[in-house]
């Protein structure tokens, strides 16, 4: 009778303290999850950014671009918006927005508006105006454009990119 006990009681307990066992010992730390790439070969490599250089006398800010740096106006002095994170929205209107996002030193243009190429040259160059750049400079910056469904459903989740950059 003991024996049966045992057996019907310390079977169920084994199992169970194995399956915890298991359980803890192959679950992965949160820095195991957090580095990897999903297929356990290495961990991801974090993207380097640069800070952008800010130049008071001159007002002006040299941004790191996808080749190379650009210095363009000082945008912070003039926009419309700048949040904790230190997005700033350079401008707002019926048309169109342009935020932009320093975590990756980008510009989102936002067509809010139709006819859609008209709005977006329109915002192509208020960019180019605020900034104080040339298109050659705008195609070397990382911007991105596009429109939300409600705008246009058949341009909802595409980049449109700028007009003029290859």
């Amino acid at each position: 009778m003991f024996q049966k006990a045992l057996l019907v009681i310390g079977i169920p307990l084994l199992g169970l303290f194995l399956v915890i066992w298991f359980f803890f010992s192959y679950w992965p730390s949160q820095s195991q999850i957090s580095n990897d790439t999903g297929n356990g070969s290495a961990p991801l490599p974090i993207a380097a950014t640069t800070t952008p250089t800010v130049n008071t006398e001159n007002n002006q800010i040299t941004l790191p671009g996808k080749t190379g740096l650009v210095t363009t106006n000082n945008f912070y002095k003039t926009a419309v918006e700048i949040t904790d994170r230190n997005d700033a929205l350079i401008t707002s209107n019926d048309d169109f927005q342009i935020l932009y996002y320093p975590a990756d030193n980008s510009f989102f243009i936002t067509i809010t508006n139709k006819p859609i190429e008209s709005v977006r040259k329109k915002a192509e160059t208020e960019l180019l105006n605020r900034l104080g750049i040339s298109t050659e400079d705008a195609c070397r910056l990382k911007v991105s454009v596009g429109a939300p469904g409600w705008v246009d459903d058949n341009l909802a989740g595409q980049e449109l990119g700028l007009s003029f950059c290859k």
